[in-house]
């Protein structure tokens, strides 16, 4: 599991890519990994959205969107976060990617299957 540090190190090194960029779509192969919404829930109520901010509580991480909601993300045990372009290719433990308006993706890559992601207003 990522010790408070690395979950702060992460916060801070999403902020420069992510902060003002536009959610365009959420794709999915795990549907455990989404605890509340629905797969189809979450998309529809956070597409279109902006980042903007992303912070830290205890080991969640808290992404405050445009709209008032918050996606968070807790990477549990081998959970990792990452921005790259649209155009890479997926590695196979992948399991959660969020579209941005630039081209570019957030990748949930969780080797273990146990990091969870919330939307709550």
């Amino acid at each position: 599991m990522p010790e408070l540090p690395e979950v702060e190190t992460t916060v801070r090194a999403l902020r420069g890519p992510l902060l003002g960029q536009t959610i365009t779509d959420v794709w999915n192969d795990w549907p455990s990994a989404i605890v509340t919404p629905t797969l189809d829930e979450l998309r529809v109520r956070i597409t279109g959205c902006t980042i903007q901010a992303i912070n830290r509580r205890a080991k969640y991480l808290v992404f405050n969107l445009s709209d008032g909601e918050n996606l968070i993300i807790h990477l549990k045990m081998s959970g990792h976060l990452a921005v790259v372009d649209a155009d890479m290719p997926r590695h196979k433990h992948v399991h959660t990617v969020f579209s941005l308006a630039n081209g570019r993706e957030l990748r949930f890559k969780d080797m273990r299957k146990f990091g969870r992601v919330y939307l709550v207003h």
